[in-house]
């Protein structure tokens, strides 16, 4: 599988999770193991990647295109590779956590509790989402001086949950 294949599928993984979730609302055993299911997956996917980028490969996805040669774009770096690992890592400990809190205490709107888990692990999984800028451009964001030599410039805007 390609990076940006692989990319894509760890942005569509806690989305389709979340609206399976939703749809699951009226089970809560199916509910919990589609969660459950989903984070292991969202896992397995981060560490299949975490691999390649570690070995120098730069997987880059494009968002949206917006102008000639500017686009908004993922790109996997290590430290990015590394926080998503993590934060998915820690979506299963979670997940098993928090089944054990909403049942054991028989909270309310469980459905929407575990629809607004997934949402937050989509906002994880766009922790750092590029805006690559046209070469006409006054210089580079956040230390990417490699960039400005090769004559492109990249500003790198932080997305994700505090």
């Amino acid at each position: 599988m390609s990076g940006s294949m692989a990319l894509a599928g760890i942005l569509a993984t806690p989305l389709v999770g979340l609206v399976l979730v939703s749809l699951s609302g009226r089970w809560p055993n199916l509910r919990e193991g589609i969660t459950l299911s989903t984070a292991v997956v969202l896992f397995a996917q981060v560490l299949g990647l975490y691999g390649a980028v570690a070995d120098g490969a730069r997987p880059e996805l494009v968002l949206l295109p917006m102008l000639p040669e500017v686009s908004l774009q993922l790109t996997a770096e290590p430290l990015g590779m590394l926080f998503g690992l993590i934060a998915s890592g820690l979506w299963i400990i979670s997940s098993i956590y928090s089944i054990g809190y909403m049942r054991g205490n028989q909270e309310g709107n469980q459905t929407r509790f575990f629809v607004c888990f997934a949402g937050g692990d989509i906002a994880d999984a766009l922790a750092v989402v590029q805006v690559v800028a046209a070469p006409e451009s006054d210089g580079a964001v956040g230390g990417r001086r490699e960039q400005v030599a090769q004559g492109g410039h990249r500003a790198v805007v932080q997305v994700g949950r505090a």
